[in-house]
């Protein structure tokens, strides 16, 4: 049986790690495309641990802005249909008219909410507020075709489906939101 080399050097900095003390050799199996077959990847301890912090933190990241991300949206779906109703029975505005209205304050809240609370944005407003309009944009074509297919494709009454748009759009929107939209690391 023919020994590859580098499993050979893995086996023996894995027997030498005795010799270090306090060190620790990870080893993970990658299939590069190019390779077409298994390498060892060494990692020594303090890469490890940094890789798992790394990961941590995405996970605290999204542990903290997801539930955010969609509170933020009920909160402006509700001003959004807030605003449409109070304009409609109280202002005796136009369904269609007073539905842009509310829907443009509930844009409002949740661009704020999503700013400051769930992604925590230090990007410039000037940035933010462009990308989220572009964003709007694209989720309420999303949101149509969606809505289009359930409702009048399938025959799904209007609420029910726009229920599961809503649930569809959440992963897309709050991806397109933490990735672009309110990432601070991109001016």
């Amino acid at each position: 049986m023919l020994r590859d080399p580098a499993v050979a050097s893995t086996r023996s900095a894995r027997g030498r790690k005795r010799a270090f003390a306090g060190s620790i050799v990870s080893i993970s199996w990658s299939v590069p495309a190019w390779a077409g077959g298994l390498t060892p990847k060494i990692s020594s301890s303090d890469e490890l641990l940094t890789s798992m912090k790394r990961t941590s933190s995405v996970l605290d990241l999204v542990r903290h802005s997801l539930p955010l991300y969609v509170g933020a949206g009920g909160i402006a779906t509700a001003c959004h249909y807030c605003t449409t109703t109070l304009a409609v029975e109280l202002a005796e505005i136009r369904p269609l008219v007073a539905t842009i209205f509310g829907f443009s304050v509930g844009a409002l809240v949740k661009y704020w909410l999503n700013y400051t609370l769930a992604f925590r944005s230090t990007a410039p407003h000037a940035t933010t507020s462009s990308r989220f309009i572009v964003a709007l944009a694209l989720l309420m074509v999303i949101n149509t075709v969606v809505f289009a297919i359930l409702n009048e494709g399938f025959g799904i009454h209007y609420l029910i489906a726009q229920v599961a748009t809503t649930i569809v759009l959440i992963g897309p929107g709050y991806w397109l939101h933490k990735e672009w939209v309110f990432d601070s690391d991109q001016r």
